[in-house]
């Protein structure tokens, strides 16, 4: 094909693309990117987390899931919001429970207000770390108000407290001051209508100093008010089946403890070092004495023990210094080498304590 040929063709082509209209170009769809998250809260219930206002928004009802702690989300049994960009939460009515650890974080957190209308129970550590709510409770120094009827971060607690009798549980660790912070808790009123008081719920507070509690529970769980360095006097109430391990150990200032006759088992340490231990009156039903309950109470100087004691654990009395009189009433007690070697026994003549004791036995 000779180069003319080929041009004409070329510009025919031109002038046929140039008579076909063109079509215009099809107009750009917006499309907003959504400012919220969300997620299941609860078994029936659902968080909405708007980013932009930092409020979270759990709607449902009964329990909030436990959130899991070890700095990964992975852990958590739902997809968790993030608590550091979290600045108010609204829970309607309905939800009674918020989980262990809900809205804990490492770091101090932005919330600053919180309504939970129907809550009734809040899981261990479960607003640790939360700006707002402990500036609340240190501002009121004489008497505690408790939001929405929940004390929500009692490590900061000061002055006095009395849980609202819509309380039925107060979590492990509630008021535990056992990560230093400061915390100036004096009394605590505990009424009838709690049910379950977790370990540790108020250990390390070495400002408390009076403990009233009226709960319906059947254990004092293991280091509830350990190292409570300056608790002077508490009530264990009438239905309390066990006393748990280090339940009361080193609570320098207590003077005297009433056992009551419910009680069937004081755990090993659990009055440990309470250096200023003087009476204590054991009731009718305790069946065992754990390794070390009573070790180093120094202040205390006789004790009876009922009938009913069928065992004494290891060095359960040793280093008690100044106690010279112990007096056991049971005939068919089991002891593993529970008294220092200057006590005096106090027994029946044909009971298992001769054998045991030997010249400390005294008819």
């Amino acid at each position: 094909m000779s180069m003319k040929k080929t041009l004409a063709l070329m510009s025919a082509a031109g002038l046929l693309l140039s008579a076909v209209p063109m079509t215009a170009a099809a107009p750009l769809t917006a499309y907003a990117v959504s400012n919220t998250e969300t997620g299941p809260a609860g078994a029936n219930a659902t968080w909405t987390l708007n980013k932009d206002t930092g409020v979270l928004t759990i709607t449902g009802s009964g329990r909030l899931y436990d959130r899991g702690w070890d700095g990964y989300k992975t852990v958590d049994p739902f997809h968790m919001w993030d608590n550091n960009k979290v600045k108010a939460v609204t829970i309607s009515s309905g939800i009674t429970y918020i989980g262990a650890n809900a809205f804990r974080t490492y770091n101090t957190s932005p919330l600053t207000s919180i309504t939970m209308p129907s809550v009734t129970e809040i899981g261990a550590y479960a607003f640790r770390n939360t700006t707002l709510l402990n500036t609340k409770i240190q501002n009121h120094s004489k008497k505690l108000g408790i939001i929405n009827n929940i004390l929500v971060d009692g490590s900061k607690a000061s002055g006095s407290v009395t849980i609202p009798s819509t309380v039925k549980s107060i979590a492990a660790f509630a008021f535990s001051n056992s990560e230093g912070t400061s915390a100036a808790l004096k009394t605590v009123v505990i009424p009838s209508s709690v049910t379950f008081i977790g370990q540790s719920a108020f250990s390390y507070l070495s400002s408390l100093e009076k403990v009233t509690n009226n709960a319906k529970i059947t254990k004092i769980a293991d280091k509830t008010f350990e190292f409570c360095l300056n608790l002077k006097s508490v009530t264990i109430p009438s239905g309390v089946k066990t006393i748990g391990t280090d339940a009361f150990k080193c609570c320098g200032k207590l003077s005297s403890v009433t056992i009551p006759n419910t009680v069937t088992s004081i755990g090993s340490n659990a009055f440990r070092s309470c250096s200023t231990l003087s009476s204590v009156k054991v009731g009718t039903g305790l069946k065992t004495i754990g390794s070390y309950a009573f070790y180093q109470c120094v202040g205390l100087k006789a004790i009876d023990l009922p009938a009913s004691v069928t065992s004494i654990g290891y060095e359960a009395f040793y280093d008690c210094s100044k106690l010279y009189d112990v007096t056991i009433f049971s005939k068919n007690c089991s002891y593993n080498d529970p008294f220092n070697g200057v006590t005096r026994i106090y027994a029946y003549p044909n009971s298992t304590a001769p054998a045991t004791f030997g010249d400390r036995f005294v008819k």
